[in-house]
């Protein structure tokens, strides 16, 4: 697709609670029923922070954090690549 002669680039963004762990397989679910059965790439940038001196730092702070940081992202990326394979054997045989 092209606009005035340049490529054209559609995002699309789903929301949804990375923290809860078993929410992450139906974001990605929603995701690519909104794009009708494929998605080209997923773009892992959610993130969180949590702002203290280091010594009142609470554990589940630093739980959250690394769940949606680290966790979420662990877990959304082999749904995308699953996708991705089976879209390139589609092409390809």
């Amino acid at each position: 697709m092209r606009l005035h002669g340049q490529p054209v680039v559609v995002v699309h963004g789903i929301v949804g609670d990375l923290v809860r762990e078993e929410e992450v397989p139906n974001i990605y679910k929603r995701l690519v029923e909104s794009l009708d059965g494929q998605a080209d790439i997923l773009v892992n940038c959610a993130g969180v922070q949590h702002r203290c001196v280091a010594e009142d730092f609470p554990m589940e702070e630093w739980n959250r954090i690394l769940r949606v940081n680290l966790g979420a992202m662990f877990q959304m990326s082999p749904a995308g690549g699953a996708g991705y394979a089976a879209a390139w054997i589609r092409q390809h045989y």
